[in-house]
């Protein structure tokens, strides 16, 4: 038994909020991963009975949507230990850039990850709304490293206190 995960590229003119593209992406994958599991049949002894066993359900999407904040978290901010008045959590993640199909290429920090600031989480001219994890304002290098499981939490914990503040503060 193994686990696979194939990296695929939506090609020109993606759009991850679009029906249409997901589902190519998913038919590309289901190709790729029978294709895959034909090579292995045919190439590798003692794999002639190989098959899939399961499919995810949707493709996986990195990235799509992210609010355009008061603060803009860049790569550089969190490579660089960047800590702000207003800082709320720190990335834990390295910045995992995915921009070939050869894997995935991470850049660490020198030192400490840079902290993610409140104003990230909040649009210019609106004080009831925040958002977290993968969603808030930052660059396309920042969200490399702020988009894992555990960053997210921090940051949705921090949304929810600082909605709930804003909310008895009114």
């Amino acid at each position: 038994e193994a686990f696979c995960t194939v990296d695929l590229s939506g090609g020109d003119g993606f759009d991850p909020t679009h029906p249409t593209c997901l589902s190519e992406v998913e038919r590309q994958g289901r190709l790729i991963g029978n294709g895959l599991v034909r090579v292995f049949q045919e190439k590798v002894r003692g794999l002639q009975d190989l098959f899939i066993a399961q499919l995810p359900a949707r493709a996986g999407i990195r990235e799509s949507r992210r609010l355009v904040a008061r603060h803009m978290l860049t790569g550089d901010e969190l490579l660089n230990g960047t800590d702000f008045e207003d800082g709320i959590a720190r990335a834990a993640w390295p910045m995992e850039m995915r921009e070939k199909p050869t894997g995935p290429k991470l850049r660490f920090a020198e030192g400490e990850m840079g902290q993610i600031p409140l104003r990230s989480l909040r649009p210019p001219g609106v004080d009831e709304f925040f958002v977290a994890g993968r969603c808030l304002g930052a660059t396309h290098e920042a969200q490399a490293a702020i988009r894992v499981m555990g960053t997210c939490m921090a940051t949705g914990e921090a949304a929810g206190k600082a909605a709930a503040d804003t909310a008895l503060h009114r």
